[in-house]
């Protein structure tokens, strides 16, 4: 009866492992898997725009001295963008030409107006790569530099809210005097 028993038992142990080898033929075996998305991102050059607004306006009454008349700030706005992507630095110069009146009569000195030192403040750019303040300049028909940004610099938006001033010699003519200020920003090399 042992025999029985025992060969029994083999049996069944055998049919167990058959069993258990069988269902694990038929399950699948469990583990981690993954995928992956390649990611593209295609960044087109924007511009290298400067706006200016705002008017530069002047007035006062002439009293036989020497005088220098002021703009009031905040009157006039010039906004810097660089949306290139390059990276490669810009300048900003101004030039004016001569205040003179409408019919040509009578001028004032060609180096009469200066722009004044002036914050400069990042709208979407960092204003720590750029001077605090423009550079002060008389401004003539030859450009002069008032701010720049160097290589690596000076990328997004800023603006500059500069203030004017006009030299009025004591033997000035009463009247109206015009001037077209010139602001370019080019690249720079």
């Amino acid at each position: 009866m042992d025999t029985r028993k025992s060969r029994l038992t083999r049996v069944l142990a055998s049919m167990g492992l058959a069993a258990a080898l069988a269902v694990g033929a038929v399950m699948p075996t469990l583990a981690a898997d993954s995928a992956t998305l390649d990611g593209t991102a295609s960044l087109n050059a924007g511009p290298l725009d400067l706006d200016a607004t705002g008017p530069v306006i002047f007035s006062g009454t002439l009293n036989g001295e020497n005088q220098t008349l002021t703009t009031a700030p905040g009157a006039s706005t010039i906004t810097i963008t660089d949306a290139t992507g390059s990276g490669a630095g810009w300048s900003l110069s101004a030039s004016a030409t001569q205040f003179s009146t409408g019919d040509g009569n009578h001028q004032l000195p060609a180096d009469a107006l200066t722009i004044n030192e002036s914050p400069v403040a990042g709208v979407t750019g960092e204003e720590s790569e750029l001077p605090a303040t423009t550079t002060q300049a008389t401004l003539t028909s030859t450009p002069a530099v008032i701010l720049s940004a160097a290589e690596g610099t000076g990328m997004g938006k800023f603006e500059v809210n500069p203030t004017f001033s006009l030299d009025i010699p004591f033997d000035a003519y009463a009247g109206t005097y015009e001037s077209t200020v010139t602001f370019t920003l080019a690249v720079t090399p």
